[in-house]
């Protein structure tokens, strides 16, 4: 199948001189905070075989945590930053998530660990 261009396929075209996009009538500024930017996630089954997934979005501003442990979707923690990626692992204690948050220039990493309540600073630190 042929790739459909932008018109056919609804996706929104950015004015890169203005800064915003437009689809029919609507405009929407590209600093809005209010819509995603960047969006990472991670997945992994427990000892139960059910499905865990973490989805992190950034504003621009914010990374925002959403979890599914299987009984539908709610709100999590939020990071000061603008960037993220995310790693998942398992052992026999458990799950272990980093996540690393840019904001700025600095990357902070934060974990969340079997045994640990909330999210942690990490030890990672930037070359």
């Amino acid at each position: 199948m042929p790739f459909a261009s932008n018109h056919r396929t609804g996706e929104r075209r950015r004015n890169p001189r203005h800064g915003t996009r437009h689809e029919g009538e609507i405009h929407m500024s590209g600093d809005n905070p209010d819509f995603p930017i960047g969006t990472c996630a991670t997945s992994w089954f427990d000892s139960n075989h059910t499905l865990h997934i973490r989805v992190y979005s950034s504003d621009g501003y914010t990374i925002s945590e959403r979890c599914n442990d299987g009984q539908g979707w709610v709100a999590g923690a939020s990071f000061p930053g603008s960037q993220a990626s995310v790693t998942v692992w398992q052992d026999s204690a458990g799950e272990h998530i980093r996540l690393y948050v840019t904001g700025g220039d600095v990357t902070t990493e934060y974990c969340s660990d079997p045994g640990t309540s909330g999210w942690t600073k990490g030890a990672y630190t930037q070359p």
